[in-house]
């Protein structure tokens, strides 16, 4: 028996009538939002957001000068710039209002030098005294005044780095000018 063609189905609904798009969440109905304000004394600095409970990549949101609603809540905060050196993470609490960012750039390579600086002047400063105090306590004059030297010399590059450390900070305020953030721990840095 040959089989026979299938029967047309007739539609049983009509297309459901399409819903209008949801309105953009404003401040005052959505409780996750604050208004950003960001200035900043370093050209092209950047406020970048990401989740705290799942940590993931940095998002860009907001150029400086910038003016803008943004989902903060349960979000960290940070600030980068080409060649300002990155702030540590921080807060921008939800609701009315406007969040008020003020950015203090500092130098990523001051810092860097500043590091630098530390990292040899640290290990050289202790390795001079205690060759110093070996010479002491071994009565040995040539010793001891090698270690005062080699101790002289770590204590200045400890000393020379302070001043690049200082230029080399971001530090980000609050309206209150109260500092929210300063340099990132993250890369190693104090």
């Amino acid at each position: 028996m040959p089989a026979s063609p299938p029967a047309a189905v007739p539609p049983t609904a009509e297309p459901a009538a399409l819903e209008p798009p949801p309105k953009p969440a404003t401040l005052a109905t959505d409780p996750r939002l604050s208004l950003v304000h960001i200035g900043s004394s370093y050209p092209g600095t950047w406020l970048e957001l990401r989740s705290r409970i799942d940590p993931g990549d940095w998002q860009r949101v907001c150029l400086a000068p910038c003016d803008r609603p943004l989902v903060v809540d349960g979000s960290l905060a940070r600030v980068t710039a080409p060649g300002m050196t990155t702030s540590n993470a921080f807060r921008i609490d939800p609701g009315p209002g406007v969040a008020l960012v003020r950015v203090d750039g500092g130098s990523a390579k001051a810092r860097t030098l500043g590091i630098l600086g530390l990292a040899i002047g640290i290990p050289v400063t202790l390795g001079g005294g205690a060759l110093y105090s070996y010479g002491t306590f071994a009565e040995r004059d040539g010793m001891r005044t090698s270690g005062a030297v080699v101790l002289g010399v770590g204590a200045l590059a400890v000393l020379a780095s302070l001043p690049f450390l200082l230029v080399g900070a971001t530090t980000v305020r609050d309206s209150r000018g109260s500092a929210i953030a300063r340099s990132a721990a993250a890369t190693g840095a104090f």
